[in-house]
């Protein structure tokens, strides 16, 4: 698991692992005694089953970490149903495991951590038993809390599957249930909690000191949990489906303008009050980061006379039309659409004419993933997405990105070119840590120089409790907000 402070990795379900010399083979020992919320004990054959899952329900072109792991793992996404990349790994005894990989991964452990959601446990002999959707219906897991309803769109209810005392490898929560609401509107999050129908929940920013006149208590992720960016759909490696030359933001003054456009120190202080944020530089690259050389990424100013004559030389003095599209139920992050709002004042007073989109936030994540959407064929405009990531101690989220050139495919659409290629095959391929965080430095300088994206803030999520119920919620939300790690929620005691 990833710790609360530092987001190092603590055991969890496994007690141990290691990595060969050649960044290869990754050796994974869980731990003895694991039960399933059925009874039944977690083994290695689990691991196994629990991947074999996973890549068959993500295999039409998810992105992140199961494609980036598959993809390692020589599955081939051709014939995904007979070779699915499960051949290579082995099982040593009832524990233990091994994944042979066919490039060096040396952050595996890190794509594997429940901070990144990869791989939870699927009691397999269950599986096989009642399938997919019997599964669905009684799902079964080994964490602290275990299944018993749910509502779609309405709630869903889970209780305490040891009580304290009891044996479990995790954290024992204090609550004997937890019901958890669907609830779109940020406002009516709000009145749920002052009329005490929720007593932890995800508040928008600007209601924060509303909620504090109110009685409630503010709590914060213990760490970053999110960035948030504009990026640029379109621009792949050239013979890609969806590259067009004729896109504007293939062209670097383009980009710029659209980035010294925006006044980012307004912007924080509007949606982001109390230090909840920071500007960020280079999209993927944490100012937490204490390796990089971030004094060399300074914010990119706010100069719309600058961003004019940018658009003047790039052959658009007499303006450019631009998508900006967004979702209002982006986890973490349902501040957005305002916030997207805000930004298309900046672009138009530069001569940008913007049209905002709204999607959900799952056709957002197909039309992001698509390469032939993006396909703008002779239209001389830009088309841009407003997104987050997660945060992570390494460069996998980068890779993820652009990570469609590998045989799995199915990555985000965000900024590639020809140099990236070559320089991901080299950042791959290297297993020493030295050489790595070298070429990150210098990838992080070329996408700052070349406005590869439009970074924006890194976020710290809040999150508001009801003091009379809840002592405390100390947890790294990442970009899930608080809906993660609620077994750290501490109840009054009277």
């Amino acid at each position: 698991m990833n710790d609360h402070f530092d987001d190092s990795l603590d055991p969890h379900l496994a007690s141990e692992w290691s990595v060969a010399a050649n960044g290869k083979d990754w050796t994974f020992k869980l731990r003895e005694g694991i039960e399933f919320h059925n009874g039944d004990i977690v083994n290695a054959q689990d691991a196994v089953g629990s991947y074999k899952v996973r890549i068959q329900q993500t295999s039409g072109g998810r992105a992140g970490t199961d494609t980036q792991i598959f993809t390692s793992l020589s599955g081939d996404p051709s014939d995904v149903a007979n070779k699915d990349g499960s051949e290579n790994i082995e099982v040593l005894d009832d524990l233990t495991v091994t994944y042979h990989l066919n490039v060096p991964f040396i952050t595996m452990d890190v794509t594997m951590s429940e901070g990144n959601g990869t791989f939870a446990f699927i009691n397999y002999d269950l599986w096989q038993e009642v399938g997919e959707d019997g599964y669905r219906e009684n799902p079964v897991g080994t964490g602290p809390f275990k299944f018993v309803e749910l509502d779609i769109n309405q709630f869903m209810l889970v209780e305490r599957f040891k009580n304290k005392g009891d044996d479990h490898y995790w954290q024992i929560p204090d609550f004997d249930e937890v019901q958890m609401f669907f609830v779109g509107e940020g406002v009516t999050r709000m009145a749920m909690m002052i009329t005490e129908e929720a007593h932890l929940g995800d508040v928008p920013s600007l209601l924060i000191p509303q909620a504090v006149e109110r009685g409630l208590k503010v709590v914060n992720s213990t760490l970053p949990g999110l960035q948030s960016f504009i990026h640029f759909g379109g621009l792949y490696y050239p013979g890609d489906p969806g590259y067009n030359e004729e896109n504007p933001a293939t062209i670097r003054e383009v980009r710029a303008a659209l980035n010294h456009a925006i006044d980012r120190e307004t912007l924080l202080e509007t949606f982001f009050p109390g230090g909840q944020a920071v500007m960020g530089s280079v999209s993927h690259f944490s100012p937490f980061q204490p390796h990089f050389k971030h004094e060399e990424w300074a914010p990119y100013a706010y100069d719309p006379a600058l961003a004019r004559q940018f658009l003047a030389e790039a052959g658009f003095a007499d303006g450019l039309g631009m998508e900006l599209i967004t979702g209002p139920n982006i986890s973490g992050a349902d501040w957005y659409p305002d916030l997207a709002e805000a930004m298309v004042p900046m672009w138009t007073a530069i001569g940008i004419d913007v049209q905002l989109t709204i999607m959900p936030y799952g056709n957002l994540l197909s039309e992001i993933r698509n390469l032939e959407t993006s396909d703008f064929g002779t239209e001389q405009r830009v088309r841009a997405y407003g997104y987050r990531y997660g945060t992570r101690p390494d460069m996998g989220l980068l890779f993820n990105g652009i990570n469609r050139y590998l045989p799995a495919g199915g990555g985000l659409t965000l900024y590639s070119d020809p140099f990236l290629w070559d320089w991901l095959q080299t950042w791959q391929n290297s297993i020493d840590p030295v050489e790595r965080t070298i070429m990150e430095q210098g990838y992080g300088d070329y996408a700052y120089d070349n406005y590869t994206h439009i970074p924006l803030f890194w976020v710290n999520p809040q999150a508001v409790i009801n003091p009379k119920v809840v002592v405390d919620y100390v947890a790294n939300h990442k970009n899930f907000g608080p809906v993660r790690r609620l077994e750290f929620t501490e109840g009054v005691r009277e």
